[in-house]
Formats: structure tokens, sequence, C-alpha cells
């Protein structure tokens, strides 16, 4: 029997039903994380642009307690999140430290989110402050809450060499106003004066750090000796100014498991163990009169004083690298730190953290508007326009009767996982010889300017010429012997009814996005969990977003077909098949990701050492390609062809990923 495709009333009230529980669901997501994130309406909470140098400027998020006033100033701390993430992630010190009566910026790096483009080529932003020495002069000069004497930094992984860069900035300013008032034509002669002592302090405008996930090397400032050829931030470029230490309060906190560490960044053998990291040492003594200095450290113990900004502290959680920024423990002791070292009384206990349930209601959300998807498209094709591409939906393919069949239905199923696996690195080399220009540190473009999404289409472009040749030889050697005909695809259609889908798909990925954009204007929110967002973007998001959309469709276009054209066979229930389809479609992304952090937890060491970042960027996809299937699939029933599934799923996540990665533009 052929089902007929179910737009009926029943079907009107099942999409009306369905799309009621999306709305609910984000509506209850963002009043939510509304009164959390503002700490039930003690904070205020907003978003704002600072213009900087050479036509760039940084987006940025505001927590202001609303205690905050000239007469009743404030401390500020400036924050920021690592390579390809955004300043919705850093939760953490926004929401904590505001409920702590700490002001909190939040901003987008260059090159990041809602920021402009760079003018840095690429590797010398690596050694740049990316916007954050800029955001603290705005600061120290505009903001009138703002208790200029006790101004912090913090960031995570690429954050965390931001706040290094910072550091860095400012202690060699402070050292060239001492060297200056030592000239014997200065104010005091060869003697520092009180008012030369004062100016000096002023050129200092950052007092405390908190830098997290970043390798240790970069934040040493220990005093200068032979270890380093560039003390402070090995690899830096030669001519980069350096001081002779910190002069600020300054906390470490790297996971002992960090990817990136372990394995990798080993000084002179000694593992990611910080206590005894002659890189941690160094950032210990750099404060420690000479019979105080350590040969090893107290992990989590506190050196120096907060009253001359020489508090030191290093903390190494059993912790990755992506999880640094999304823990309990780190929450815990970044409110810790600051209230130290700012000398505050902490009203709030550093076990006291909501963060973590507004990332709950954020993630209602992000369940509320995939729900939204498939209603959409159902109410849209009872418009006439739309009508058309409602056809009865095929029969399922026979039962797995014989033990052939079971063959190669499971054979297959497991040969594409293992093969997307296996594929997984070397999609990074042939990514880079495929997108020389794109890949090669340095390079701004206007053209495929995204480096991760271009290595995930050549992982995705192997996995839809596996798949689809896996479709075709399992028909063409037991498909067609055993009932199967192409009228069963759901494939064949028409040019007309193609145009049509596409418009569907993009009017359903328009009213999908545009619910976003009303979250963020109204309750300054969006829908998320971790690392994986549904999050606005500027307008020049949306012309990559379709290029690279046409890119990767031939991957979805794939994903569809396996789904509905392969996998949907008679004998299975429909939730257990779908599961099969969702699981099959992530599983070599598990297996790469198992392999990774079973080698790391069993024996220390990252086996795919740099690439470990390519497999940290795939997390979301984990999610959104288990997603994928099943959205394939209800919109299989709702038109009887593999086409629109595969179309509004390419736009939806391909706009996701191109909003939540890097853009190597111009600003």
């Amino acid at each position: 029997m052929r089902e007929k495709a179910k737009l009926s009333v029943r079907s009107k009230k099942w999409a009306l039903r369905w799309l009621s529980i999306g709305i609910i669901l984000i509506l209850i997501s963002c009043v939510g994380a509304s009164v959390l994130q503002t700490n039930f309406y003690k904070t205020q909470v907003y978003t704002f642009k600072v213009p900087t140098s050479g036509g760039k400027y940084l987006s940025c998020n505001m927590y202001r307690p609303k205690t905050a006033s000239a007469e009743n100033k404030v401390p500020l701390v400036i924050a920021t999140a690592g390579t390809y993430a955004s300043k919705e992630q850093m939760d953490i010190p926004g929401i904590e430290l505001s409920r702590r009566g700490i002001a909190v910026i939040t901003f987008d790096p260059y090159m990041h989110g809602l920021s402009s483009g760079g003018t840095e080529p690429y590797d010398q932003f690596a050694w740049t402050d990316a916007g954050m020495i800029a955001l603290v002069e705005f600061a120290a000069a505009n903001l009138d809450f703002v208790d200029t004497g006790r101004i912090g930094v913090t960031g995570h992984s690429l954050g965390g060499r931001i706040i290094s860069n910072t550091l860095a900035h400012y202690g060699v300013a402070y050292e060239k106003a001492l060297a200056q008032a030592q000239e014997p034509d200065s104010e005091g002669g060869t003697e520092i004066t009180e008012k030369e002592q004062a100016y000096a302090r002023s050129q200092n405008k950052v007092m405390a750090a908190f830098a997290s996930g970043v390798q240790t090397s970069e934040i040493s400032f220990g005093v200068k000796d032979d270890t380093f050829a560039i003390h402070g931030i090995k690899g830096a470029p030669e001519d980069k100014e350096m001081p002779q230490r910190a002069y600020a309060s300054v906390a470490v906190y790297n996971g002992f498991n960090d990817e990136f560490g372990r394995g990798n960044y080993q000084v002179d053998g000694v593992a990611y163990d910080l206590s005894v990291h002659p890189d941690m040492i160094s950032l210990v003594n750099s404060v420690l009169v000479p019979e105080d200095k350590v040969d090893t450290i107290e992990i989590d113990h506190f050196y120096g004083n907060a009253g001359d900004h020489t508090l030191r502290v290093v903390y190494n959680p059993p912790e990755v690298h992506a999880y640094e920024r999304f823990s309990t423990t780190e929450a815990r002791e970044i409110s810790d730190f600051f209230t130290k070292a700012f000398e505050m009384e902490n009203p709030v206990t550093p076990e006291n953290q909501l963060w973590l349930l507004k990332e709950c209601f954020n993630f209602l959300g992000f369940i509320g508007m995939f729900l939204l998807l498939v209603p959409l498209a159902s109410l849209f094709m009872r418009l006439p326009l739309f009508a058309e591409l409602a056809t009865s939906v095929p029969e399922k393919l026979p039962a797995l009767k014989s033990g052939r069949s079971k063959l190669i239905f499971w054979g297959t199923w497991l040969f594409s996982a293992v093969a997307s696996w296996q594929f997984f690195l070397p999609a990074i080399g042939i990514s880079t010889a495929l997108f020389q220009v794109q890949s090669k540190q340095g390079t701004l473009t206007w053209l495929f300017p995204q480096k991760m999404t271009n290595f995930v289409w050549v992982w995705a472009i192997f996995n839809a010429i596996v798949g689809l040749a896996l479709f075709w030889l399992s028909y063409r050697f037991n498909g067609s012997k055993n009932g199967v005909t192409p009228k069963m695809w759901g494939i064949k259609t028409s040019g007309k009814e193609l145009l049509k889908s596409l418009l569907l798909a993009f009017t359903v990925c328009a009213c999908f996005f545009s619910v976003v954009f009303l979250a963020n204007y109204f309750f300054v929110a969006d829908f998320r969990i971790w690392v994986l967002a549904i999050k606005v973007f500027k307008p020049i998001h949306i012309i990559y977003a379709v290029t690279y959309a046409v890119m990767f469709f031939p991957y979805y276009f794939m994903v569809s077909v396996s789904t509905n054209s392969s996998r949907r066979v008679e004998g299975q229930k429909e939730w257990v098949n779908l599961l099969i389809c969702g699981i099959g479609n992530i599983l070599g992304l598990a297996l790469m990701q198992f392999v990774m952090y079973s080698n790391v937890y069993a024996t220390g060491i990252n086996p795919y050492g740099t690439a470990c970042l390519n497999c940290i960027q795939t997390y979301q996809l984990l999610v959104l390609l288990f997603i994928v299937p099943y959205l394939c699939r209800y919109l299989f029933k709702l038109t009887g062809k593999v086409w629109l599934g595969a179309m509004i799923s390419c736009l939806t996540v391909v706009t996701i990923n191109v909003a939540n990665s890097m853009l190597h533009i111009p600003a």
C-alpha cells in the first residue's frame, strides 16, 4: 500500500500542536534565560559596539550591576572566548561575576561573531590583543561607573593568549614609564618620585587576569633568563616587546587532560602536571623574594598578595579543553579569584551558581527551535504555491528477511561509519591542499574564508560519495533482486518541484532564524548548550551560508537518500529505524572522538596532535547531524520526496555552523 502524504485537517492539527509546543519552549527558554542572566533583574544586560582603529569594531555584551553608578563605582572584568567561539559562550564570568558586584564586558574578537574582520594577518592576530586593549582603554575613559583601579581580564584558549598579549602591552608601558622616570633629566632625576610612580601605575590599566585553557608558556612572565628564546610568549614575533613580569594578579586555569597540553606542549619531558611545570613555577617565582622561591607549586594555593597586585594561583583540574569554559569548578575559581584580587567581600559563595541553570533554559529553546521546522513546512505547504509538493509517500523497502539483506543493511551502515572516521585526518591535509590561500596562516580573504568549514566540507563530500556509492551498490546487487524499484526512492522530481522546494526551504529557514533575532533583541538570549548554539549573525554570514550550502548540498542529499531511500524498511518500528539512521550518521565522528579521549585519559597522549582543534570543532556536529535524519524523514513524509528534507537540513545546519565559525575576512 502507498501511504498518502499527510496534509489533512489532522495533519494541520499535528503541525499546529507541535508548532505551539516549540513556541512555548522558546518563550520559556527566553524568559528563564533572561531572568537568570540578569540575576533576577538585579543586573542590566545589553549589547553595544565599540569602534576601534582602522575601521574595525567590537561587538560586546555588558553585564552591569544595577547598583553600579558614578557614585558607587564597581570593578570591571573584560572577557573573551577562544578561536571559533563567541561572546555568548562566556556565561560564567558574565553571570557569576556580575552577581558578585563586578561589571563584565564580554566581546567577540575580530573575525569572530558580530565583530568586524581584521587588519592583521591571522598569524599576527594570534599575537595581538584582538581588541581587548581597545576595550580596556574605552572602559577606563568612558564608563563612569567603573573603578579604573580595579579592571581585570579573562579569556579561554585564544582568549587566554589575548590576555597574555594584553598583560605584555601594559607591562611594557609600565616599565617604560619607570625607565623614563629614572632618566637624569626627569622630574626626580635618577630617583623616582611619588608623582612619577603614580604616572607609571596609571599606564598599567589591568590589575587582575584569569587565563583559562591557554598553553602555559604563553602566560608565564617570570624573571628573564635563558630558559626561553623569547620569554613569556613562545613563538611570538622577534620584535615583540616583553615585560619582566606581569604587573597584575594572575590566575592560570588549565585542565590536566587538556588536549592541547598533554603530549603536545611538554617542556623538558614534563607532562601537564602544572605543579612541576617550569612555566608555572616561573610565574609564581616572579613575585616572590629569593628566599621564598619554590621548586614546585601547590595547586589552588594563592601566592603573593592582592594589595600590590602580585597574587598568583594555578588551577589544574582533570578537565579537557572545551569543558574548561563549561565547568562549575572554573565558575567557582573565577569568582573566588576576582573577588580576592579586587579585595572584595564576596556576597555570594563561589559554589552558588546560576549560569548552568541559565544554559539549561537556553537548551530548552534549542529543542523548541528544531520543533519548528517540520510544522512550519507543513503549514506553508497548505498554501496554493506549495500544495503540489505533497505527493504520495512511496512504500517502504522490503523487510530484512534474508541473511544477505541483513548483512548488506548492517554492513553498509558500519562501513560508512568506519570510512567517515578514517577519512577525518586525511580530510585536513586535503583541505589544506585544495584551499591553499585560505589555509595559509596569515591570510585574510573574501573567498571561502572559513578554514574550519572548508575542512568539514572536504570530509562531508567524501561521506557523500561513499554514501551514494553504497546506496547504488546495495540496490544493484541486492535491492533490485528483492523487489526494490526506483519508485520507492522518492528521488524522481521535476525542475518546477525543485524550485518550489528550494523556495519553501528558504522560507522555512528565514522564519527559523527570525526567531533567533527576536530572542536576541527582546531578551539578549539565543539557543545553546555548551559549544552548540543557534545564534544571531551578520548580513555577510548569509552570503557565506548560501555559498557553503551549495557546496554541502551533496552531503545532505546523501543523508536524505540514505534515510528514506535506502534504510526505510518494513519490519522496523519507526523510532528504531530513525535511531539507527541518526546513530549511523554520527558514528564516524563519535569513533574519532572516542579514540582521542580514551587515549588522552588512558595514556596522557593526544594521538591527533594539533588536529585536536578540528576534533573539538565537530562537537556540535555530533548533535546536529544526529538530528538531520529525523528532519529528512518527517519532511519526506510530507512530500514523498527526498529533496525538501535535504534542502532545509542543509540550509539550517550550514547557517548554524557558518555563524559559529571564524571569518578570515578583512575589516
